[in-house]
């Protein structure tokens, strides 16, 4: 194998493909990735035998095609090092070597390291096309759908009666396309009625794929084409693609969170309820990161006390509420984490008769066409 290729280009790709390598390995072909010469095109892909990245962009120039297994965290840490120029390689599948040689006017260089032949490498997961639904949308969708209700996700593993909370789902339905995501203590959904499909379907994402697709997905309005059958999905543009395999477990039923009786409505300026509830958190009770909000005509009164550090803080802000007097308790972090989500100037607060859950929408809806809101479960007063 034979060819030229920019080294920043290359960096930038390797990068993409190492996101999912951990930073200590126990299979040594997982510390390789396969990288094929053809038509013009250098292709990547790398492994974690969980989720597979592949990556591809045309090259400078090619003297011969072929394929093999470089070992991708030397390669990247040495193109990384090296100035922006184009890297000339020369790889010998048969012999197992490589050798690249740069030269940027000032200086010259060139490294040499082993590979190994690609038949030793993973194979690509395949999809059962006969039985595989692909949805087409565009990229940015997909990375706002993701990006607004991931950070609902459980901790990896966090598994009960067979349902599965460390996931992303995703429905597809005539309707439009919906995310969701939730922890049990809070649930984060998000729905795009640009997206339809005639048959409703649904993929649930363990948490890492989803962090993964996240990071990838450009923000800009790309094709997507998610395909996916229930062992495998796949996310791909027209230069990267993520496959992930499936969980077994199944996603817990959340529409009954959104659709339940609201006997309170208070509208509220969200950067100033943020930072509020931020500043209160250094006077909250370690274990509990908890703190009343008081509701009243026109005002919220936070509280926060600590018994740890015999602390307290208040502070009382305005809002618009012309409604009785009510109570609830809620988790500082939860709270903040989920008004950091809200890209609205205000939001809307709704609350049950008995206090028992804050539902957080946009006042005004970010777009005609999307649907957002976060269901967050009040904490013991």
């Amino acid at each position: 194998m034979k060819f030229v290729v920019s080294a920043s280009v290359l960096l930038r790709h390797l990068t993409d493909v190492s996101k999912i390598m951990s930073a200590k390995v126990n299979m040594s072909m997982l510390n390789y990735a396969a990288l094929t010469v053809r038509d013009q095109m250098l292709t990547l892909r790398y492994t974690d035998t969980m989720l597979t990245i592949v990556t591809r962009f045309p090259l400078e120039a090619i003297e011969e095609e072929g394929e093999v297994c470089v070992p991708l965290r030397l390669l990247m840490e040495s193109v990384k090092e090296t100035p922006n120029v184009p890297l000339h390689f020369d790889i010998d599948a048969e012999q197992k070597t490589a050798k690249v040689i740069f030269d940027d006017g000032l200086r010259q260089g060139n490294w040499s390291f082993t590979v190994e032949r690609i038949e030793e490498y993973y194979e690509l997961p395949e999809l059962d096309e006969g039985r595989a639904t692909q949805v087409e949308m565009t990229t940015d969708i997909a990375e706002e759908g993701l990006d607004k209700t991931l950070f609902c996700a459980a901790s990896s593993n966090a598994n009960t009666n067979q349902i599965n909370v460390s996931t992303v789902h995703i429905e597809f339905t005539p309707e439009g396309v919906w995310f969701a995501a939730t922890d049990l203590f809070r649930v984060g959904r998000y729905e795009n009625t640009k997206v339809r499909q005639e048959t409703r379907s649904s993929v649930t994402l363990p948490s890492k794929a989803a962090q993964v697709i996240s990071a990838l997905l450009p923000s800009t309005a790309e094709a997507l084409q998610i395909s996916f059958d229930d062992r495998i999905v796949l996310f791909s543009t027209p230069s990267i693609q993520v496959y992930s395999l499936l969980s077994d477990n199944r996603f817990p039923e959340v529409e009954q969170f959104f659709k339940q009786s609201i006997s309170h409505e208070v509208v509220v300026n969200t950067r100033l309820l943020l930072d509020s509830v931020r500043q209160l958190a250094p006077f909250s009770t370690p274990s509990t990161m908890n703190a009343r909000y008081a509701f009243s005509n026109s005002m919220i009164e936070l509280e926060a006390y600590s018994e740890t550090y015999e602390a307290s803080a208040k502070q009382v802000i305005a809002c618009e509420y012309s409604g009785g007097a009510f109570t609830i308790m809620l988790s500082i972090p939860l709270l903040s984490e989920s008004l950091s989500k809200m890209s609205s100037q205000e939001v809307k607060l709704q609350f049950d008769e008995y206090g028992r859950f804050v539902l957080i929408r946009p006042a005004q809806p970010e777009a005609e066409e999307v649907d957002y809101a976060i269901y967050v479960s009040a904490m013991l007063q």
